[in-house]
């Protein structure tokens, strides 16, 4: 099975306004070298940060801007079979 990475918003965040560094530089090869995936709730993360004036562009064009630098996908699965695999692992 192929490894996932699955980022929040602050990485989302991080990642469109260019701050690399505030990445370590092992998580930034994972970002690289694997495929990328969010949460649909980072899209509404993003909608209400720009809403609130914290963010100048709106969540659809960071979303849609990562999709092509970092070919990053937004997570289709059951959100009740991705909490209760997390909370398998221990």
């Amino acid at each position: 099975m192929e490894q996932l990475i699955y980022l929040d918003t602050h990485a989302i965040v991080w990642l469109y306004i260019d701050e690399f560094k505030k990445f370590p530089t092992d998580t930034l090869k994972l970002i690289e070298n694997h495929p990328v995936r969010i949460s649909p709730m980072v899209l509404l993360e993003l909608g209400y940060l720009h809403e609130i004036g914290r963010l100048q562009n709106s969540g659809k064009t960071i979303i849609e801007t990562l999709k092509h630098t970092l070919e990053l996908r937004i997570c289709d699965l059951d959100h009740i079979k991705i909490i209760e695999s997390a909370l398998e692992l221990r």
